[in-house]
């Protein structure tokens, strides 16, 4: 796992072995909660984990 440090309005940028392009920005930091953004293509599908753990389970 990778651990990076960022703060509000910096980001991360994730490229797929295809060249696909993912950002993730952090928006906003407060107390012990991060909101962040998430730009990718269309044919991405994003899911918060629990969401994701459902659909698996399925």
């Amino acid at each position: 796992m990778l651990v990076l440090s960022r703060k509000s309005g910096e980001s991360v940028v994730i490229v797929s072995p295809q060249g696909a392009l993912v950002e993730v920005f952090v928006t906003k930091i407060d107390d012990n909660q991060a909101k962040i953004g998430i730009e990718a293509p269309t044919d991405f599908k994003i899911f918060r984990r629990e969401i994701y753990d459902k659909i698996d389970r399925s």
